[in-house]
């Protein structure tokens, strides 16, 4: 009897302990997240996902090597370390190789894909390399971001060496 009395007791205890209060409470509020930020955000561009889709008006922002949020609505410009405005440009995937065999799903902007972009206008893109003079850099490019890092930025070149060597798999 004295066991169960002590068994009881303690399950009251318990209760009492985990009950919620009878008095009145103020009204939870639900946990908000902190907001994300970005290394890199790029706004109002005209964004050619590499998917055979027309073009959309997009923010892209970036962290680290990654895009990590596509966002047809905006993204507060406040979140972002760098903002690049696009605005009347094209955002198109920095890898665009029609010669190379690669899968077309390393050639799109998407969240969780590389952030190798090229955000340029297509009204004065224009090659101005010629026959004898073939190492001239194009016009209309304002933007080239590899790995997350710009390396043309307001179309001229930075110092950033962003890019990665690619090794073939060894073969016995």
């Amino acid at each position: 009897m004295r066991r169960s009395s002590l068994c009881l007791l303690a399950a009251l205890a318990a209760a009492c302990v985990t009950a919620p209060s009878l008095a009145p409470q103020a009204p939870r509020q639900a946990a908000v997240a902190p907001e994300e930020r970005y290394d890199l955000l790029i706004t109002g561009g005209t964004v050619v996902d590499g998917t055979g889709a027309p073009g959309y008006r997009a923010d892209v922002a970036v962290r680290g090597d990654r895009i990590v949020q596509v966002s047809r609505d905006g993204i507060a410009r406040n979140r972002a370390a760098r903002v690049i405005d696009a605005a009347g440009k094209v955002v198109a995937p920095g890898l665009i190789d029609l010669h190379a065999h690669l899968d077309p799903l390393l050639r799109r902007i998407a969240e969780g894909m590389a952030a190798d972009l090229v955000v340029f206008d297509p009204a004065t893109v224009a090659d101005r390399s010629t026959f004898t003079e073939p190492h001239q850099y194009p016009a209309g490019i304002d933007f080239v971001v590899v790995n997350g890092t710009p390396v043309v930025d307001g179309g001229r070149f930075t110092d950033a060496r962003a890019g990665r060597v690619l090794r073939r798999g060894r073969t016995r």
